[in-house]
């Protein structure tokens, strides 16, 4: 899970400072990118007002399943 801005150019941005351009995806393994998909998970953003996606996701969850 990731959020961002309704165009998407934020998590790409994101995305490219662990991910340059022109980079071989086969060259990246699977636990690179879940490290990857975990820290932009869990990093403030100022469009959730300072919130981690994690914690926006998480508190949607949680109202969900207790109604």
């Amino acid at each position: 899970m990731v959020a961002c801005s309704s165009n998407g150019l934020g998590i790409r941005g994101l995305i490219r400072e662990s991910i340059p351009k022109k980079s071989k995806f086969d060259k990246i393994s699977k636990t690179e990118i879940i490290n990857i998909q975990n820290r932009l998970n869990n990093r403030p953003r100022k469009v959730l007002e300072y919130k981690t996606p994690n914690e926006i996701f998480f508190k949607i969850l949680q109202r969900k399943l207790s109604a």
